[in-house]
């Protein structure tokens, strides 16, 4: 007859075996541990994202119209890509941007801004957005459209009165906002063959996105504390509820605004 120890042993060699050949490991592995990651990391571009045949001038210049958001916090080297003028410009802290404005974000650099709907952007480091159109309806509500070509942001979009749109096209998918807080990312996915991945990764409350595929047919609603990704061939994973990882990874990703909620707030009085 085997003694207590001699089962004892038996037992931690059977899990052992078990765990080497992937069995209980791969049951234990959460789907969204890739995406978390994926969602914290820097990831550094493939070649500059300011244009070749762009130029860095001295001072600032306004955009053309009146200013849709303007620069709350900002760390390192951001530069502002002025449409169709090839012109570059360093951003500083109060000054505004407009429509059409490509924003860059060197290595260790940052921006958060604050736009004319209330609404909070944060871009990290080695990120690219272009400011598509921020427009205020007379009548009440919002039209923005903006576009993350390569980095990460994270939006706080108010709540306005009246008929809203709030979009983020990327290079696989568009997110149309339905509720307040939520981060995107853009970078070559980490697995398979080269090519760019989008994850999308909501807060909590009503934060709600409504993820489309570029061509159109395919589409998915993320709910609050969720991620879900897409890549180029437009096919979107199914969300997964990630609760605590959510409002650890959105801090990360923006520690402005958690640091400095009062200055949002503030303004949303």
């Amino acid at each position: 007859m085997k003694t207590y120890a001699q089962a004892a042993a038996g037992g931690l060699v059977l899990l052992l075996t078990l765990l080497a050949a992937g069995g209980w490991a791969a049951e234990s592995v959460d789907p969204s541990d890739k995406l978390i990651r994926f969602m914290r990391t820097e990831h550094t571009p493939s070649a500059p994202l300011l244009p070749p045949g762009a130029a860095i001038k001295e001072g600032f210049e306004p955009g053309e119209g009146e200013p849709v958001g303007t620069v709350q916090i900002i760390k390192g080297t951001v530069l502002v890509l002025r449409k169709d003028s090839g012109a570059a410009f360093h951003l500083q802290r109060d000054l505004p941007v407009f429509t059409g404005d490509t924003l860059i974000t060197e290595k260790d650099s940052r921006v958060t801004l604050l736009m004319q709907d209330n609404s909070v952007l944060s871009l990290t480091a080695q990120s690219k957005l272009v400011i598509d159109q921020a427009l205020l309806k007379p009548e009440g509500g919002r039209d923005t459209k903006l576009k993350l070509l390569l980095g990460r942001v994270r939006a706080v979009v108010s709540k306005l009165a009246g008929k809203s749109s709030f979009t983020v096209r990327t290079p696989t998918l568009l997110a149309g906002v339905r509720g307040t807080d939520f981060a995107v990312a853009v970078a070559p996915a980490p697995d398979g063959p080269p090519q760019l991945l989008t994850a999308v990764l909501t807060g909590g409350g009503q934060s709600f996105v409504e993820l489309l595929s570029p061509a159109g047919g395919e589409s998915t609603v993320l709910c609050p504390l969720s991620v879900a990704s897409a890549d180029e061939s437009g096919k979107i994973s199914k969300p997964v509820r990630v609760c605590w990882k959510s409002p650890k990874t959105l801090r990360r990703i923006s520690p402005e605004i958690g640091l400095n909620c009062s200055i949002y707030f503030r303004r949303m009085q």
